[in-house]
């Protein structure tokens, strides 16, 4: 079965934000990095500093967050001419994609799981990595019902 859609940067944002927040190694660098705000902004409120004295280091934290996890890696994506038109399709060997800057086949044996988000599909065929398939490139119901139908069947791995 294959499907063709075009790969868009929203489609991309689905993954950071699934992975950086359900997975213990995203939430392990989101508490590192609160760490050191928390205990700065703990210091300033017992010596009498001012209000943004305390709320700055929150607030450069939470820009270096978003720039190494999410702002960095779409440029990246959009530099590597990694959004347009895409398919995804099942082969015996495995999940073949192909996108504008790349194309791979993913033995079955390689995917670790497949995660059901409001928008997409996120097919992991690493621990950080996945083949995002949007939603929207099903033409009705029955194709996406198929697709899983066939994706459960060929990876031997339930959707979670």
């Amino acid at each position: 079965m294959r499907i063709s859609f075009d790969y868009t940067k929203r489609d991309y944002l689905q993954f950071p934000r699934y992975h950086y927040l359900h997975t213990s190694s995203g939430l392990l660098n989101f508490g590192i990095m609160l760490t050191v705000p928390m205990i700065l902004s703990y210091s300033a409120l017992h010596s009498n500093q001012s209000f943004w004295e305390m709320v700055l280091p929150f607030c450069i934290v939470t820009f270096f967050y978003l720039e190494i996890f999410i702002f960095r890696g779409l440029r990246q994506a959009t530099k590597m001419g990694f959004f347009g038109s895409s398919y995804v399709q099942f082969t015996e060997e495995g999940l073949e994609t192909l996108s504008p800057s790349s194309g791979s086949t993913f033995s079955w044996d390689l995917i670790h799981r497949i995660v059901d988000r409001p928008q997409v599909y996120l097919i992991y065929v690493q621990k950080t990595c996945a083949v995002i398939v949007p939603k929207r490139a099903f033409s009705s119901e029955v194709d996406h019902q198929k697709w899983r139908e066939q994706i459960v069947l060929l990876s031997k791995k339930e959707i979670q």
